[in-house]
């Protein structure tokens, strides 16, 4: 009995010890994003004081009248680039609600969460802040805690997948500089969004659909393109499907399997999706069901078949739809889209072609990494066709781990002395020297097409980092 247990102790020891391995290295991620959200932080506020705004952003003339005053001297001083274009609307929701039908278009968790902290955690505040203040420490406070969590779900998601940890370590260094960091650093739901996004993946990649249909859930309360991640759900069911009911097994059961994976594949779908139905039925209630019962005029998309409200916003208010935005006037906006586009079109020739050096081992997900294809497919497609392109950069970002990955094997084969220690035995100088060597004058030294391709990508997010905080922090044109 004693030899018998003597190998099971040891695989437990065995498992413990790498459990330890891991928190250390999930610690490690932790800091080191957060090191860069203070240095985002950082950065806004020095944009914000240097450069002069341009104009404001919230111009509907019905929440005009609902505007607070200005921030205090010190929250604009150190928080004044964080309240811009959208923010202002998270910030207005957070106070006041959703008084008009506009506002429907901004989904209610992300407002909660500052309206929760803001009276809670920050309550002492309020006594020497205006709610507008308030709110906006609230919702930076969010996010500041939020995205370092997000890098290290995208830690631990890659990891799962690739099983390599210096790959893992440069997806997630790639995370805290990409081209929508300002997004990420200011009163925008792409934070909260990455997190229960990259949470749900690692859940599913440990065959805990359950747990990932609850943070995909938390998804779709943030943002409505939240929806989308049910096909991870449906799509893991029906590999699991296939892969667990063999030609042997008689037809009776292997219809009763069928229905079986069917009845929670659904229900876990309908988890996901349930936020944004919930949603749209309170749009319905608020803004048709009530005025009809007080006998008041209602609005057109009330008499639809299918009323949703966030789509006749989206069109109305924004001029939302199939290729409307194809007009040239547009065309600068397509050229500020273009890299990431771009990025991602070479991310998913590199998966037709089967390109094993960029996806190195990362057929160690549940699924491989078809579905990881297939949803950066739909975003580029949907995102193109339909959306204000501008858009497309933070809409990709936020959403795909696929574009790291991509980017993180493009710099692991061009950059051959990138560290293969454990995270938490590195430094951030570490990690970062072969990236800022390899971008050193002369540009290009080696013509290696790896190496040049390395260097276009890091140019790419690290232009974008800075660009963005200049411009959409004083109110330019970068939404």
């Amino acid at each position: 009995m004693i030899f018998l247990m003597k190998p099971e102790a040891a695989r437990m020891k065995s498992e413990l010890k790498q459990l330890i391995i891991l928190a250390k290295d999930s610690l490690c991620v932790l800091r080191l994003a957060f090191v860069f959200k203070l240095a985002m932080f950082v950065g806004q506020m020095v944009s914000n004081a240097l450069v002069p705004d341009h104009q404001g952003s919230m111009d509907d003339v019905e929440m005009k009248t609902y505007r607070h005053p200005q921030h205090d001297l010190v929250t604009e001083t150190l928080l004044g680039g964080c309240d811009n274009w959208d923010s202002e609307y998270f910030i207005f929701i957070a106070t006041h609600g959703y008084p008009f039908l506009q506002t429907m278009a901004f989904f209610p968790l992300y407002p909660c969460l500052m309206w929760l902290v803001g009276r809670t955690l920050l309550w002492p505040l309020s006594f020497l802040l205006p709610d507008r203040s308030l709110f906006l420490v609230a919702g930076t406070l969010v996010n500041l805690c939020a995205f370092p969590l997000a890098a290290a779900a995208l830690y631990l998601l890659t990891l799962s997948v690739s099983r390599n940890q210096r790959f893992s370590l440069y997806a997630v260094l790639l995370f805290c500089v990409n081209p929508a960091s300002v997004f990420m650093s200011t009163v925008y739901t792409e934070t909260l969004f990455s997190l229960f996004t990259f949470a749900g993946l690692c859940f599913l990649t440990q065959r805990y659909s359950w747990g990932a249909s609850l943070f995909f859930s938390l998804a779709s309360a943030t943002r409505a393109n939240g929806i989308v991640l049910a096909g991870f759900i449906g799509y893991y069911h029906l590999h699991r499907l296939y892969q667990n009911t063999s030609i042997s097994k008689s037809l009776t059961f292997r219809t009763l399997k069928f229905v079986g994976k069917a009845v929670v594949c659904g229900v876990q779908c309908l988890v996901v999706v349930l936020p944004f139905l919930l949603f749209q039925l309170y749009s319905y209630w608020k803004f048709c069901h009530l005025p009809a019962s007080r006998g008041e005029g209602t609005y057109e998309w009330c008499q639809r078949s299918l009323p949703l409200a966030y789509s006749y916003i989206q069109q109305h208010y924004w001029n939302v739809g199939f290729l409307r935005y194809y007009e040239w006037k547009q065309t600068p906006n397509f050229l500020l889209a273009f890299p990431g586009l771009w990025l991602s079109l070479s991310t998913l020739y590199s998966y037709c072609c089967g390109n094993t050096g960029i996806y190195r081992g990362l057929k160690g997900s549940c699924f491989g990494t078809l579905a990881y294809a297939v949803h950066l497919v739909f975003l580029v497609g949907f995102g193109m066709l339909n959306m204000h392109v501008q858009v497309l950069t933070r809409f990709l970002f936020s959403s795909s781990p696929l574009l790291y990955w991509f980017a993180a094997g493009v710099l692991c084969d061009a950059l051959p002395g990138l560290p293969s220690s454990p995270p938490s035995s590195l430094s951030l100088t570490h990690l970062a020297k072969p990236i800022v060597t390899s971008l050193l004058p002369p540009f290009g030294y080696n013509q290696s097409r790896s190496l040049h391709k390395a260097q276009l990508i890091v140019l790419y997010f690290l232009s974008y980092v800075v660009i963005g905080f200049i411009l959409h922090c004083n109110f330019y044109p970068w939404t």
